[in-house]
């Protein structure tokens, strides 16, 4: 019964759980599991019990609160420490951590979501353990297989960076080309494509890139940095006056966009903010769906691990909160036990305690996020100002009729084909398929001696 000895006894505490786990409240019970300070106590029935209701690909490993520690090995297995690393995607970081999760590799059933997960979570860690043979392989295999928990396009940008980082620039574009126009990674791939063509010095196709990056259909998911890669390629060019005309329109955008962050950075609390919060506990996860307030908060921070299993946990409380008074109101009802009422009441009042607690910490990783995007803006902005000065100097080594007009479109010399100038209307099947016509800069002014 609540309130006796038992009930605080690891058999009780582990009971209780198991109750609240069968009655539809998983995350209330999971951390009710994990009060119990020696697992060892817990009584083998109810330790098997616990084992084969909560499988090491339950996604509330992710997002209940809860301390880990080996102990734990007793109710849950001995690989459960790493099968919940590769759930988190938590980097390995020594070969005989890698080894370790091989070998588990091993003995997983092909095209699980837990075999999915190891493969990812080998790729990464070998990619940035410099393996990147061994990581190409790994990405390959989740590329080839059935499994649906890492995204296809997600596959396809890690293994585009992997390729760029082995300066496999070909094949990069290769990989990159085949995100999906639907997917949220879409302009990052166009962004990272325009990179590699700088990589191959062809800076027409870059800008062909950038003129769809910088659209203004996307201003929304766009950062900084895009408005420094067209810079810098129109520098190489030597188009001045695009450079001007960029970092004009970097000021426009920007100028509103730093004081809305550095607002919520500062204070934590804007309309957009609750706004996109609500739209979460809703269950909103694409960028698409949380409207245009979004353009005041920090950019992809719906994507942000912590943030979305933050999010997760709060959804899940949510939920067991209104099964939890069902369940108070039928024990108040069927058995007039107030000893197991107060008890449940106080699980509700526990429960509210830590839907505002996850609130808070959701409120203080955005503030990070926004921090974090101010410094990248104020990183770019001197990027900016070094490319301008540079413009500027150069321009005083061309002649006057030298300094080049505003970039034109490529004609493609084909009779069948219809060209356009870019006049700044958006033809949304054209998007993707932008090209820029970009000479070479012109000769220096001859300098009399």
């Amino acid at each position: 019964a609540a309130g006796t000895a038992y009930a605080s006894s690891p058999a009780g505490r582990a009971l209780y759980g198991y109750i609240l786990l069968k009655n539809g409240m998983p995350t209330l019970a999971f951390e009710t599991l994990f009060q119990v300070s020696k697992p060892e106590a817990i009584p083998g029935e109810l330790r098997a019990l616990w084992a084969a209701a909560v499988s090491t690909e339950n996604p509330i490993w992710l997002y209940a609160d809860y301390k880990w520690k080996s102990s734990w090995q007793i109710v849950f297995g001995k690989d459960l420490q790493l099968r919940k690393g590769a759930l988190e995607n938590a980097s390995l970081k020594n070969a005989r951590e890698l080894k370790k999760a091989e070998q588990l590799l091993t003995r997983t059933t092909a095209h699980t979501p837990e075999w999915a997960r190891l493969h990812w979570q080998l790729a990464t860690s070998k990619a940035i353990l410099d393996q990147n043979s061994q990581a190409q392989r790994h990405l390959q295999t989740l590329l080839a297989s059935k499994q649906k928990v890492i995204g296809r396009d997600q596959i396809l940008m890690a293994i585009g960076r992997l390729h760029f980082q082995r300066n496999q620039f070909q094949d990069a574009l290769s990989a990159y080309n085949q995100v999906s126009k639907a997917s949220d990674y879409w302009l990052e791939a166009l962004e990272e494509k325009a990179w590699t063509y700088i990589r191959l010095g062809d800076y027409r196709k870059a800008l062909g890139q950038l003129e769809t990056v910088l659209t203004p259909v996307f201003a929304a998911e766009l950062g900084p940095e895009p408005y420094f890669v067209r810079s810098f390629s129109n520098l190489k060019i030597c188009d001045f006056q695009s450079v001007f005309k960029t970092h004009d329109e970097f000021k426009s955008k920007y100028r509103q966009r730093t004081l809305d962050l550095q607002a919520l950075a500062q204070t934590g609390q804007s309309p957009a903010l609750s706004g996109a919060l609500s739209k979460m506990m809703s269950g909103a996860t694409r960028w698409s769906q949380f409207g245009p307030d979004v353009e005041k908060l920090p950019r992809f921070f719906h994507r942000d691990q912590s943030v979305d299993r933050l999010m997760q946990r709060a959804r899940a409380l949510a939920a067991e909160k209104t099964q939890l008074a069902n369940l108070v109101a039928s024990v108040r009802d069927e058995y007039a036990s107030t000893r197991m009422e107060d008890s449940l009441g106080r699980n509700q009042i526990d429960m509210n305690n830590k839907i505002a607690a996850i609130q808070m910490a959701v409120t203080a990783k955005v503030r990070k996020l926004a921090n974090a995007e101010l410094e990248e803006i104020s990183r770019i902005l001197r990027k900016l100002h070094i490319v301008e000065a540079e413009s500027i100097q150069r321009l005083h080594l061309y002649d006057k009729d030298a300094a080049r007009a505003e970039t034109k479109f490529a004609d493609v010399g084909d009779s069948d084909t219809l060209v356009f100038p870019a006049d700044g209307e958006v033809w949304l099947d054209e998007l993707d398929h932008y090209e820029v016509n970009a000479a070479g800069c012109p000769a220096p002014k001859k300098r009399g001696g």
